[in-house]
């Protein structure tokens, strides 16, 4: 009897809870609506809390969260809700399977199936942690961050991004992946993938960089480096701590090395190398003999020196060499009427090749000039 008149006479408190505010905070209370209304339990900590089922909507100022079943602790001031969570905090949207929510420091926790998002990028992730006031979001466990505008994609075991500063930080095996809808010269979609020990995503200057051992794969080039930066605004990618880029097209493979690489982008394609100081560019011939196309020897490297070099691209082909500042090339031409092996060593101010499908069109050289250029018909000094 004494249990039947105690909860006969804690029902119109708990019909009240239902339909009206539950507040720890007068000046700004929780609103919670649950038309199938709700039942007051115990928590494991001892004090109490209303466990209301679908379909729950809790409102706390601006903040609206919406789940399956929810439970409301007064004493603790949290929330918690579980099944298709969404809430709605100004500008974000947050899903998730379940979520916490701390009125104290207005701190929400998700987990499982994470995302939130915005106008401008969105963030995934296992489980995430966000705090309101800092706009900062916090997640673990298969996090991207993708960005609509920049059209980049960061993935990583952890990321952190600060709304406030626009920076965010991704380790434990990050990986970045730029890609484009703006179409190539071939029709297609060409992406850059970075991996790299440290990754640093600074949204209002549009740059990404990537730090420790990095390496970056973009079709037929392969680079290596200590840092990179990667700007979407000028599509340069800048490369220092012993850089190192191959480069293949269907005759040639290149290797350059220097104290620092720009690449520069066109359409999401590589269009221009620069190596500035101690540059050193290497060419090797692809085929298995003598290349009788290109006029290079299989047998040993094709080397490039000086203090700037720069190669154009143009459907994937290395179109023009310059060097620039002690230049020197040494260079093993294919004689085909004898099929003997000569040698180029030329050097001077400035030495520039044009290319034509792989085969060597003109060689100029200016400033000091000194060596000897063989050509398989014809020969100067």
């Amino acid at each position: 009897m004494w249990m039947k008149r105690n909860f006969s006479a804690l029902a119109p408190l708990i019909l009240l809870l239902t339909t009206t505010a539950i507040s720890a905070d007068k000046n700004n209370p929780y609103r919670l609506t649950a038309p199938n209304g709700g039942v007051m339990v115990e928590s494991h900590q001892g004090s109490y809390a209303l466990h209301v089922r679908q379909p729950v909507k809790i409102v706390h100022g601006d903040m609206t969260m919406t789940g399956d079943d929810g439970w409301l602790y007064q004493q603790e001031e949290k929330a918690v809700l579980k099944g298709n969570v969404v809430i709605q905090d100004r500008d974000k949207t947050l899903y998730a399977d379940q979520v916490i929510y701390l009125k104290r420091d207005r701190r929400t926790m998700l987990e499982g199936n994470v995302l939130i998002h915005d106008f401008e990028r969105e963030m995934r992730g296992n489980q995430a942690v966000y705090w309101r006031d800092q706009k900062r979001i916090e997640a673990t466990g298969n996090v991207s961050l993708y960005d609509y505008k920049q059209k980049l994609t960061l993935h990583a075991q952890r990321g952190v991004y600060n709304g406030e500063t626009g920076l965010a930080e991704f380790d434990e095996y990050p990986e970045f992946i730029l890609h484009d809808a703006r179409q190539s010269d071939d029709g297609g979609q060409q992406p850059i993938t970075v991996q790299a020990d440290l990754m640093q995503y600074f949204s209002d200057s549009e740059k990404v960089i990537a730090l420790g051992d990095v390496s970056i794969h973009h079709q037929d080039a392969l680079a290596y480096c200590g840092q990179a930066i990667f700007s979407r605004k000028s599509d340069e990618i800048y490369m220092i701590h012993e850089p190192v880029i191959g480069y293949q097209d269907s005759t040639t493979q290149s290797q350059a090395q220097g104290d620092t690489i720009f690449a520069i982008m066109e359409k999401d394609k590589l269009r221009q190398i620069a190596i500035l100081g101690n540059a050193v560019v290497a060419h090797y011939s692809l085929s298995d003999t003598s290349d009788s196309v290109n006029g290079l020897s299989d047998k040993r490297p094709n080397l490039a020196t000086g203090d700037v070099i720069r190669m154009y691209i143009r459907q994937n082909r290395v179109q023009r060499m310059i060097i620039s500042g002690n230049a020197r090339s040494v260079y093993f031409p294919v004689d085909k009427s004898t099929q003997s092996q000569e040698r180029n060593d030329v050097s001077g101010a400035r030495i520039g090749f044009e290319m034509n499908r792989g085969k060597i069109k003109e060689v100029s050289v200016a400033g000091a000039c000194k060596g000897r250029y063989f050509f398989p018909e014809k020969e100067t000094k």
